[in-house]
């Protein structure tokens, strides 16, 4: 029979679940200011293959290599804040999309955050393997929390989005993306920041 667990250790598995899945779904869900500000660059297929290549190849490494739990962890959040902030700044320094004249610059801003999906993939293998192990550990519970938490990632991140088009609605479809994507990644940089 498992041991009763405190309320602030469920709470604290709650918040890293939320915090592993909330870049992913901060990614995937600007996907149509990606494509607005990057019109010749095709972003959903590419940052799929990008996150779960890398998810799946940083997890069979680390699976053989990598023993130090707590480093992973830590390493993982930073990632994830890393690059959750170089979409941030692209909604913040870009005030209209790439004309077809900057397509050396569209396509290497392309490349910088397939790289940074890719990175944040890793991130996450490693993260949620550190997670889900110390959740192992200590109970049903908090393997229970840890799962809530990712639900909770995907309301948080849907709920943000949506009413971030909301309340930009009266603005020109590319400054309201935009807005509502600065919106977006800023509200997912501190569910992570928190987590550490």
């Amino acid at each position: 029979r498992e041991a009763r667990v405190q309320p602030y250790v469920v709470v604290m598995f709650t918040l890293l679940g939320t915090g592993c899945l909330t870049p992913w779904n901060s990614l995937a869900g600007a996907i149509d200011f990606f494509g607005a500000l990057l019109p010749n660059c095709d972003p959903a297929d590419a940052f799929a293959v990008a996150n779960f290549s890398a998810n799946l190849l940083f997890l069979i490494i680390q699976l053989h290599f990598c023993k130090c739990f707590s480093a992973r962890a830590v390493i993982g959040l930073l990632v994830y804040v890393l690059v959750l902030l170089f979409p941030l700044w692209l909604a913040w320094a870009f005030y209209a999309p790439l004309s077809d004249s900057e397509f050396v610059l569209e396509h290497t801003l392309f490349a910088i955050l397939v790289g940074g999906v890719a990175l944040a993939g890793a991130a996450g293998a490693g993260l949620q393997v550190v997670v889900l192990a110390l959740a192992g550990q200590m109970g049903s519970e908090c393997t229970g929390a840890f799962m809530n938490g990712q639900a909770v990632a995907g309301i948080i991140t849907s709920l943000c989005r949506i009413l971030s088009k909301l309340f930009f609605e009266d603005r020109q479809p590319f400054e309201a993306l935009r807005l509502s994507s600065m919106l977006y990644f800023f509200s997912s940089v501190s569910v992570v920041l928190l987590c550490l």
